[in-house]
């Protein structure tokens, strides 16, 4: 994600003289998009951050060219990180994509799995995507049933498409 500073900072260094190659929508220095454009820095498609014959006016607004394009910006090369799993420590997995970082932080979400814990019962990815529509409506100074009463192409301005899988861990 291009709001890592590990990811800004690889951008910087491939792009010095583009100053707007990571632009970040929130003060604290998160929500940040490769071009204005992808929170991601590596990507299966969005062709039009890697390929100059992709970057260019399909007649929408959706997908403005990139002025002076110079890319490729993103890549699909994947980063793979092994991570050992100590079943003592390691009660759960999420994999999610940054529909869910965008609003609901690390200790929130292990709010919602201990609480869900201590009522014997066990969290879904239903119960992460109520928290994640509840503090993007908070944020957008509406309420949640406002926000539900969106039609789906308004609804994209407040939130972003989320995939959430959640896996307990057991030996």
């Amino acid at each position: 994600n291009s709001e890592k500073p590990r990811e800004k900072e690889k951008l910087q260094k491939m792009f010095p003289n583009e100053k707007d190659i990571v632009i970040c929508k929130r003060p604290n220095g998160t929500v940040c998009y490769v071009k204005g454009r992808l929170q991601p820095t590596r990507s299966l498609g969005d062709f039009h951050l890697k390929l100059p014959e992709f970057n260019q006016n399909n007649g929408s607004n959706y997908k403005k060219p990139v002025s002076n394009f110079t890319g490729p910006y993103i890549s699909a090369v994947p980063e793979i990180t092994i991570y050992p799993l100590d079943y003592e420590v390691d009660k759960f997995l999420i994999m999610a994509t940054d529909g869910l970082c965008d609003f609901v932080t690390s200790s929130e979400v292990v709010n919602i799995v201990s609480t869900k814990l201590k009522s014997e019962s066990t969290p879904t990815a239903n119960d992460f995507l109520e928290k994640v529509l509840e503090n993007a409506a908070q944020e957008s100074g509406i309420t949640k049933p406002q926000l539900l009463n969106l039609n789906l192409g308004k609804r994209r301005n407040y939130h972003d498409d989320t995939t959430i899988i959640f896996l307990p861990l057991k030996k």
